[in-house]
């Protein structure tokens, strides 16, 4: 048995291959060079087909003749066959030996193939998401806006960008500690997702910042959601009672030809105002508001 790349290289080959041809290890030398006919590398086969092997040549003095079959697998051609003479019922016998040999490979093969998506999978998440909160990152927050304003563009589709802010977070962690800290940030993250679509988009912006987008959907429907959560936020115990935690929310809308960077600065523009206006609110952003405010 012998495997071969689509330039019939040879890449493995198994022992009996090596004992018919007398080497050690014969990987990267091409079928032309074991051949006796020219014509090897006309061979070509489509799924499902195979074609009969000729007659090979020994170290270019002996000759024996192979009895077996090229078959096609994925980009690779597979050699399956018998040196000297044999019956057809052997032969037959011989590949069903061999095909049966390739199924478990093939189930192997694919089971490698389970593993390694499942460990693509896992790579991914760390990439996209924040490991604290469970919440998708800020490298994701960018591809992910991107994306809706070029649809929201393309079919005229409202959108709505939030920024919220954790009230006075340095203080939880200066008088509680960080374990405390982490454990309000896992508890506004569980706030978030819990209040929001499923189509929408729920980051961890940085530190105790966050960042909703939320397609298909007009600012005042944003304000009523992120109310909603501030509400929630207010009354829960997350702390046991020893501090009242409170969020600031600043809310924008996409308008026509608006790019990321604007509707960021725009929702982070409210929520300035929120903050100025004493923090636990909620402010959608207004042509009015500037930096100054």
């Amino acid at each position: 048995m012998g495997l071969c790349d689509a330039n019939k290289n040879i890449i493995a080959c198994n022992n009996n291959m090596r004992l018919t041809f007398h080497f050690s290890d014969k990987q990267g030398v091409n079928l032309s060079e074991i051949f006796e006919d020219e014509g090897v590398q006309q061979i070509a086969i489509n799924d499902g087909q195979s074609v009969p092997i000729p007659t090979l040549l020994i170290e270019r003095t002996e000759k024996i003749q192979v009895l077996g079959y090229f078959f096609k697998l994925e980009n690779n051609l597979l050699m399956l066959g018998e040196n000297g003479h044999i019956t057809n019922e052997k032969l037959a016998e011989t590949i069903n030996f061999m095909t049966m040999e390739l199924s478990s490979l093939m189930h192997e093969l694919h089971q490698k193939n389970i593993q390694l998506n499942q460990a693509n999978n896992r790579i991914q998440k760390l990439i996209d998401y924040d490991e604290l909160t469970g919440l998708y990152n800020r490298r994701y927050q960018k591809e992910r806006l991107k994306l809706e304003v070029s649809l929201a563009d393309r079919h005229n589709i409202p959108l709505s960008v939030v920024m919220c802010d954790l009230d006075h977070f340095k203080k939880v962690n200066d008088t509680f500690g960080h374990d405390a800290g982490d454990k309000v940030l896992v508890c506004f993250a569980q706030l978030l997702k819990s209040q929001t679509r499923q189509e929408d988009s729920c980051i961890r912006f940085g530190g105790e910042e966050f960042v909703i987008i939320m397609p298909h959907v007009e600012q005042q429907e944003a304000v009523e959601v992120c109310e909603r959560i501030r509400n929630i936020l207010v009354t829960s115990n997350s702390l046991n009672n020893d501090y009242q935690i409170s969020a600031s929310f600043g809310v924008a809308c996409y308008h026509r030809g608006m790019d990321t960077e604007t509707i960021l600065i725009h929702a982070d523009r409210a929520l300035y105002q929120a903050k100025d206006n004493g923090r636990n609110c909620v402010v959608p952003y207004l042509d009015k508001l500037t930096l100054e405010n």
